[in-house]
C-alpha cells in the first residue's frame, strides 16, 4: 500500500460522499458545550486514551462521518476501504482487522451502531458525533433546525462544528500522523476561526486537559508531528498588558491543505482498483 493509493481512495470518497469537506462537531473534540453537565470528557479523548489503536478509533470515525453524508447516514462499506484511505499496513487483513476492532470501540461509546447481516456487510449507522448516543443530523442542519426553534444559545453550543477539508487526505499528509497528531489537528482545526487565522491560534497549556481531556504530553507529541510534517508553523510572541507580568506564547497557523494537495503529484480517480470494496 502507498500514499499514492490512499489518495485514489481518498478521491473516491469525495466523489461518492459529495463532500469535499467533513463536518464534525466541536463537541466531539472539545467538553463543556453540552448541557448535561455529566459530559465528562468529549469522545476523541477517549478514542485515543482507550490502549493501542487510538489513531485508528478517531480515524475510523472521520472515516464514516464523511461516507454518511445524507439520511440515512449510514452505509456498508468495508473494512478494508477505511484500511486503505488511511494508508493502513495489509489493508485486507491486519489494516482490516484494526479497523473492525475499532468500530467495536465506537459501537461501544454509543458513536455508532452495526447490524450485522449473516454472509453480507453489515450495516454501519452514526450515532450523534457528540457521544449522546442520540440519532445522528447533520450539524448544520442541526444548528439550522435549532434557530428556527428558537433555542438558547447555550442549546445551540452542541451543534458547533468545524470542516476537515478533503485535501487533507488528497496531500497524503493526514495519513502519516499519528494519535496525538492527528488529535491535535482536529483541535486546532475547531480553533481556526477567521480573525484567529490573522493573529494564530493559541492553545493554552493550563486548562487544556480540563478542555480536551488530553494530557499536556499529548498536546506537546502532536504539535511536534504536526511541526515535523509541516502542517502546522509556529511563532512566539510577547503578550502585553499593564495590569499582568509580559509573556510569551506561542501561536499556530495551520498549513492550507489545498496548497499541500498541489504539491503531491495525483492518482486519477478510478484507477486505484478497490471498487469492491465501497
Amino acid at each position: 500500500m502507498s500514499l499514492e493509493q490512499a489518495v485514489a481512495v481518498a478521491c473516491d470518497f469525495e466523489e461518492r460522499s459529495k463532500r469535499s469537506s467533513i463536518p464534525v462537531r466541536t463537541a466531539f473534540v472539545r467538553s463543556g458545550l453540552l448541557l448535561d453537565a455529566m459530559q465528562g470528557d468529549p469522545p476523541m479523548a477517549t478514542l485515543l486514551r482507550g490502549g493501542r489503536g487510538g489513531f485508528v478509533r478517531i480515524a475510523t470515525m472521520l472515516a464514516l462521518i464523511w461516507r454518511c453524508s445524507a439520511e440515512p447516514y449510514n452505509t456498508d462499506i468495508k473494512a478494508s476501504a477505511i484500511a486503505r484511505l488511511w494508508n493502513l499496513p495489509s489493508p485486507d487483513t491486519n489494516g482490516a482487522r484494526r479497523v473492525q476492532e475499532a468500530l467495536v470501540a465506537l459501537a461501544d461509546r454509543r458513536l455508532i451502531s452495526v447490524e450485522r447481516h449473516p454472509g453480507k456487510q453489515s450495516t454501519i449507522t452514526l450515532l450523534d458525533d457528540a457521544g449522546t448516543g442520540g440519532s445522528y443530523e447533520s450539524p448544520n442542519k442541526a444548528y439550522n433546525t435549532a434557530r428556527r426553534r428558537k433555542v438558547k444559545p447555550a442549546g445551540l453550543l452542541r451543534h458547533n462544528y468545524f470542516k476537515v477539508d478533503a485535501n487533507w487526505w488528497k496531500s497524503g499528509q493526514i495519513q502519516q500522523l499519528k494519535g496525538p497528531g492527528l488529535a491535535m489537528l482536529l483541535i486546532l482545526l475547531s480553533e481556526d476561526t477567521p480573525l484567529r487565522r490573522e493573529t494564530g491560534i493559541w492553545i493554552s497549556p493550563s486548562n487544556f486537559q480540563q478542555r480536551y481531556g488530553l494530557s499536556v504530553d499529548t498536546r506537546k507529541v502532536g504539535l511536534k508531528q504536526l511541526q515535523d510534517l509541516k502542517l502546522v508553523s509556529a511563532s512566539a510572541q510577547l503578550q502585553q498588558d499593564v495590569f499582568v507580568q509580559s509573556r510569551r506564547r506561542v501561536f499556530y497557523e495551520l498549513a492550507d491543505p489545498r496548497a499541500l494537495h498541489a504539491k503531491r503529484p495525483m492518482v486519477p480517480t478510478g484507477e486505484n482498483g478497490f471498487d469492491n470494496d465501497f
